[in-house]
């Protein structure tokens, strides 16, 4: 049985907060890395790769697209290139290989990457020496 989750009010406003504060530090954290005389900005490249998947089959997720554009707009308004910009919400798995896939092409070493998910993801019982958690697809196409 599916039970959505309501976000009150007091969520939404801690997490505009946090995507403030996690804009804020970025670019504070890009500030530094040019003071401490790493290479200028402008031979940087800045990309970001955001989706946020909240059409289960199970049920929908109240949140997961929208954050995902609320970060994907906060990363833009700082100087980041949205990778998959106009392809965030609702991916199923051959479009996320396919984001993913054109986003490691782009990253070299004069990027500055980030990589936000939001959505289902599960811990993979079969990692032995580590804890792997894979990030969900909308439609997840398994076989046993």
């Amino acid at each position: 049985m599916y039970f959505p989750i309501r976000e009150t009010v007091m969520e939404k406003q801690i997490y505009k907060m946090f995507i403030a504060i996690f804009a804020a530090a970025t670019a504070a954290a890009l500030c530094l890395s040019v003071a401490n005389g790493e290479p200028e900005t402008e031979s940087r490249k800045f990309l970001a790769l955001v989706i946020g998947n909240s059409a289960y089959q199970g049920g929908i997720l109240n949140g997961p697209d929208n954050d995902a554009r609320d970060m994907a707009s906060a990363l833009h308004d700082i100087g980041f290139q949205i990778s998959n910009d106009g392809n965030i919400p609702n991916l199923n798995q051959a479009s996320m290989n396919s984001v993913i896939q054109n986003f490691l092409e782009r990253v070299d070493e004069n990027t500055v990457a980030i990589v936000y998910y939001s959505g289902h993801g599960i811990e993979d019982p079969f990692s032995k020496k580590t804890t792997l958690f894979r990030l969900m697809p909308i439609l997840m196409h398994t076989e046993i």
